[in-house]
């Protein structure tokens, strides 16, 4: 890889540090009276909320009563409500005296009723790393997208599609090796960005595609069960790095009749951008 890429993707990857930690760390406290805070939110427990004031040179610890807030609108999109319900088209067509008292953030934080958890996707690429039954292939890459919908602040579903591929070069055999991933499971983790620096762990089973090209003529195409482990840091809800260990028992059919089974596993190290 000559010097001129190297340096290329270094440049990206500072630029979009830089924009997480100068753009994206804005958070918005909506209080009853109608004023508009813009912080940045460190903690969310007790009766509290604790901020410090955004764009100002200060590192003081601030406090705020939450009920005296409306509304706290996270920088990657999550919300919490507190004291009055958000209006809705449905409350709207409603009669007035139909309607529902406001809940007060006590019963809010209890029932969690009106916490709307963040779902993001991650566009990433990377290399790979064969193993097991894949030691002759040489070192390969690797592109796909995840997403992730959050549940709880904890535990989301995430949805993994990707691609990768390798090469194999042996005086008998020449040949590249595509593979496709679809698979789904948990990811455990933080969903609210309070701080800069988010882990996750995560594990999915799924499907593989493994298409032999070039030389691999010989070879037919299958479908395999899969499965996935693995996990990462998150750089101010934006910056992905991460790995990711994906296992197949793969389906070897020649043109000959012959089928065999190769135990291929690939590790993956990647380096993704979340929206």
């Amino acid at each position: 890889m000559s010097s001129k890429i190297i340096l290329s993707l270094l440049a990206f990857l500072l630029f979009f540090m830089w924009h997480a930690t100068s753009a994206s760390a804005q958070d918005y406290i909506h209080l009853l009276n109608g004023k508009i805070l813009k912080t940045n939110i460190t903690s969310l427990i007790g009766k509290h909320v604790h901020y410090t004031p955004y764009g100002q040179e200060t590192d003081e610890e601030l406090l705020i009563d939450k009920s005296t807030i409306n509304l706290i609108k996270m920088n990657n999109g999550a919300e919490f409500f507190f004291n009055r319900l958000p209006e809705s088209n449905v409350e709207a067509n409603v009669a007035p005296s139909s309607k529902k008292p406001p809940i007060s953030a006590q019963k809010v934080q209890r029932r969690n009723s009106n916490l709307i958890y963040p779902m993001n996707f991650q566009v990433f690429g990377g290399i790979v790393m064969p193993s097991d039954g894949l030691d002759n292939f040489d070192l390969g890459y690797t592109g796909g997208i995840e997403y992730t919908n959050y549940y709880t602040n904890r535990l989301a579903f995430t949805c993994h599609l990707s691609g990768t591929y390798n090469e194999i070069n042996l005086p008998e055999v020449k040949g590249s090796l595509l593979n496709g991933w679809l698979m789904a499971g948990a990811k455990i983790g933080t969903g609210l960005a309070l701080n800069p620096v988010q882990l996750y762990l995560q594990g999915m089973a799924g499907g593989n595609y493994m298409a032999p090209s070039n030389d691999f003529d010989q070879i037919e195409s299958s479908f395999n069960l899969a499965y996935s482990v693995g996990g990462g840091i998150i750089i101010s809800d934006l910056i992905n790095l991460g790995t990711r260990y994906h296992y197949s028992t793969q389906k070897l059919n020649t043109t000959l009749g012959r089928e065999e089974k190769m135990n291929g596993s690939y590790l993956l190290f990647i380096l993704g951008v979340q929206f």
